[in-house]
């Protein structure tokens, strides 16, 4: 009973570390060379993909260690395990490193976690559809492209105060 409280005491004092910490670094705006607002995705991304990362290179090595002894029923349980944490992993490390949005009052480039990059004016934008399941912004432009910008952006606020400014009826859209 005991361990039970103390690890839940442990977990809210880390969440509540973690809240905090992506609280105050949330609004931090950095430009790039040629003036345009930059907004990247937080730090907080790149620690918490590292350690999913790190929980399946350490099922990874269970198996391999202890391979002798799995049946179908342990390998289909370390497939699911690679699976709920190598998937979210790899695919944090790819916002943290690729998903970069930049823009100013003409217009807005933006740089999918895979890499592909698209730029588009703000009259260009017809739609805002905002995903709430996976934190996006997706802005739909008159050649049926769609850019990503993720919520969970540095400076997301800035985001959002630019959009309203150039399509005031699509910022309400976005939820917070």
């Amino acid at each position: 009973m005991a361990i039970e409280i103390i690890t839940s005491f442990i977990t809210a004092g880390l969440t509540g570390l973690l809240y905090w910490y992506i609280r105050k670094s949330a609004n931090n705006i950095s430009f790039s060379a040629d003036g345009l607002v930059r907004l990247t995705m937080h730090p907080a991304y790149k620690y918490l993909a590292f350690l999913c990362l790190f929980i399946c290179l350490v099922c990874i090595i269970g198996g391999v260690y202890d391979h002798e002894r799995m049946d179908a029923t342990a390998f289909v349980f370390l497939l699911l395990i690679l699976a709920i944490f190598g998937i979210p992993g790899v695919y944090g490390l790819l916002l943290y490193y690729n998903h970069v949005v930049l823009f100013d009052e003409q217009f807005i480039i933006s740089r999918s976690p895979f890499g592909q990059v698209k730029r588009a004016s703000w009259a260009d934008i017809t739609d805002v559809v905002h995903d709430t399941n996976f934190a996006a912004v997706y802005l739909y432009v008159r050649s049926r492209e769609r850019l990503l910008v993720q919520q969970h952006l540095k400076g997301f606020d800035e985001f959002r105060n630019a959009l309203h400014r150039q399509h005031p009826g699509f910022s309400a859209r976005i939820k917070s």
